[in-house]
């Protein structure tokens, strides 16, 4: 008898393939899959550095695939409401932390994610600058703290007051004011935004839309941190919580 004809022999090679096939994992992760959910808090902050507008925004990855996913980069794509577009780079990815810790910046291509795993924490996007650019900026910034500084060490001890704000020199407040003026353009009106997330996995990009309205007193707020200039703050991040601005954001659920 011919031994495809043999029903034990049959048996035996079904029970090993079976077998096998316990072994391995199911047949939906034999072919790559790759899939990332980019979910984002319902408002984004402007960032001023001195005119110089940035966002933060907190967001999850979850990896919804079968495969790792290693991010590369990730960008914030914003259409103005001119209809003029710009990008924003991530320079920085601050995990959430309970319990209080202090936050930990690390550099956004040290996220990694097996399948089913999610990360999440604030993102700070920012505006490449030129060199030039970057050394104005922080030499107004330095010499306005030196200023203060200076004028504190003229101050006798006993005579000084914890209290009262010492201002910077007038040139130098100029200066800063100048430079804000310069490089300020927040808009009014509708922006369409695209949070872009690249990894090294997949050549094309993740992308979740969404849009904002910036209105007037917006635009108002941020202006208004150039007051504090004389006294230091403001170069750094808003005086207070109440000059911080908070834009709502939307999905946009439109092709840009």
């Amino acid at each position: 008898m011919a031994w495809y004809n043999s029903s034990s022999l049959w048996s035996v090679l079904v029970a090993t393939l079976a077998l096998v096939l316990t072994q391995l994992p199911p047949i939906l992760q034999w072919f790559p899959e790759y899939k990332l959910s980019i979910q984002h808090d319902n408002r984004i902050g402007v960032n001023n550095a001195i005119g110089i507008i940035g966002h933060n925004l907190a967001i999850e990855l979850h990896n919804k695939g079968n495969r790792e996913l290693n991010v590369e980069k990730i960008e914030l794509e914003i259409i103005n409401p001119d209809q003029k577009k710009r990008v924003l780079n991530a320079e920085s990815f601050s995990p959430m932390i309970t319990g209080g810790g202090q936050p930990i910046n690390l550099p956004v291509n040290s996220v990694k994610l097996s399948p089913n795993e999610s990360s999440s924490g604030f993102i700070f996007f920012n505006q490449t600058i030129s060199p030039d650019t970057e050394e104005k900026y922080n030499e107004i910034r330095l010499s306005i703290s030196q200023s203060i500084f200076d004028k504190q060490q003229l101050i006798e001890w006993g005579a000084l007051n914890p209290r009262a704000s010492i201002e910077a020199s007038e040139s130098l407040v100029d200066t800063a004011i100048e430079f804000f003026e310069e490089h300020y353009d927040l808009e009014k009106g509708l922006h369409k935004v695209t949070i872009v997330v690249y990894t090294q996995e997949k050549a094309e990009p993740f992308k979740t839309h969404l849009e904002y309205t910036i209105y007037g007193y917006h635009i108002e707020t941020v202006r208004s941190q150039t007051d504090d200039y004389k006294y230091g703050a403001g170069i750094y991040g808003p005086s207070a919580n109440s000059k911080q601005v908070w834009l709502k954001v939307r999905p946009n659920n439109r092709v840009n």
